[in-house]
């Protein structure tokens, strides 16, 4: 049956599912299979049949499931016929591109998305009725008309609930979303523990749940998200060490977990992520030594570590550190000794804070004529008198990082006024997650 050119099988009773042997007709211009009683999904074998043009498959009740993408194969297909069937295009963009080409296409209809489901779950558990806004939610309508959804092929992309009234915990289901590249779920009234399945989110690439009320420690399982940019944890309650597992988000360009009640040691394995550019570790418990590797972080501009517990003296790897802008150090009290020459190095530091450590100047010329050319520098080593260089701006990004600086100190003269005006663009990423972070 090689030569075969039409099979007509259609008003008869056979059962069961479509023989995948189908696809070796390949000079089948018509298969028509109409009105049986056949199951199951359609195999991908038909899409080898290159010359098929008419496949009709009407009247199959327990036909049912997504099409094979292999049937975008079908150059030839003139006319597709699945009503009185459950299956379904998939949200595929070469597929669906493959279908706008056939001529008749009848009882063809889009494959449900795998994730209204999903999004229906993160509704009902976080009191979505009571949402800011919800519109579009609930509805049969395209999730991308959801708000805060954006969707492509049919699958949500991005998660953009930030500010929105969400009360409750976070679903574990979210790690679901197989597609997702953008969460953010910042400022809400959030609760309970980080689901670990959200470290199944492969494209993810940035994340931001700061500023709610979530606990626990901060799951292994993000350590897996290879591809993300940007992780802000910071203003909740989470506890226990940082998971070493972070050092393998070499991706990495911005961490933030300040304001939490983590502790134990900052794991060394943060020296891995040489892409990043800003860590802050601040207001935590976080306790010994600053580790050496954080001076493999060549593309840092900002490490902020004030207020923990850490304690000994600096690592001398920190000169190593080629970027660096801001390095703040305030609040430990158990920091000593005098501080690395090797600092010398960080040209383009401009603001060294050292207030409530016992760290020293070493009094070298070198050292002494370094610290003269920043523009600010440690409230404890500057002398009584110096005024704030009107050089120094602190940027509306950085201001959290550097609230404290010009308190409780003897500087003169009076306040430049760009300190208040904030340098929006100065400070700003080309990352999907800047408005989160």
């Amino acid at each position: 049956m090689d030569n075969l050119l039409e099979l007509s099988l259609r008003d008869n009773a056979f059962t069961g599912e479509i023989p995948a042997s189908l696809g070796r007709l390949q000079d089948l211009r018509l298969l028509d299979l109409q009105r049986n009683r056949l199951e199951g999904e359609l195999p991908e074998t038909p899409g080898n049949l290159a010359q098929l043009e008419h496949l009709l498959l009407r009247g199959n009740t327990g036909l049912a499931g997504p099409l094979p993408l292999e049937l975008a194969d079908l150059a030839a297909l003139r006319t597709l016929d699945l009503r009185e069937t459950e299956l379904c295009a998939p949200n595929d963009a070469d597929f669906q591109a493959w279908l706008v080409g056939i001529g008749t296409r009848r009882g063809v209809r889009a494959c449900p998305s795998p994730d209204r489901p999903l999004l229906v779950e993160l509704y009902n558990t976080t009191d979505g009725d009571d949402w800011t806004d919800n519109s579009g939610w609930m509805e049969a309508r395209s999730l991308g008309d959801w708000y805060g959804v954006t969707t492509s092929g049919g699958r949500v992309v991005q998660l953009k609930l930030g500010d929105n009234a969400l009360d409750g915990e976070i679903p574990s289901s979210v790690g679901d979303l197989a597609m997702l590249e953008v969460l953010f779920l910042y400022e809400n009234q959030l609760s309970g523990s980080i689901p670990e399945e959200l470290g199944s989110l492969a494209n993810l690439q940035a994340l931001s749940l700061r500023d709610n009320g979530l606990d626990g420690a901060i799951p292994a399982a993000l350590g897996d998200l290879a591809g993300l940019e940007e992780l802000a944890l910071q203003q909740n309650e989470l506890e226990d060490s940082l998971p070493s597992s972070l050092g393998n988000l070499t991706a990495l360009t911005a961490l933030y977990l300040h304001e939490n009640q983590l502790t134990g040691s900052i794991p060394a394995s943060l020296g891995n992520l040489t892409d990043l550019e800003e860590l802050s570790l601040r207001d935590n418990g976080l306790t010994d030594e600053i580790p050496s590797s954080l001076g493999d972080l060549t593309d840092l501009k900002l490490l902020a570590l004030q207020r923990n517990e850490l304690e000994d003296s600096l690592p001398s790897s920190l000169g190593d550190l080629t970027e660096p802008e801001h390095l703040l150090l305030n609040g430990n009290t158990d920091l000593s000794g005098p501080l690395p020459s090797t600092l010398t190095d960080l040209t383009k530091l401009k603001t060294l804070d050292l207030r409530e450590t016992d760290l020293c100047a070493p009094t070298d010329d070198d050292f002494q004529e370094w610290l003269e050319g920043m523009s600010a520098g440690a409230r404890a080593l500057r002398p009584s008198g110096w005024t704030i260089r009107p050089s120094l701006v602190v940027f509306d990004r950085l201001q959290p990082f550097l609230e404290g600086i010009f308190t409780g100190g003897t500087e003169t003269g009076p306040m430049p006024p760009e300190h208040f005006q904030g340098r929006s663009g100065q400070f700003q990423r080309k990352r999907t997650a800047q408005r989160a972070l």
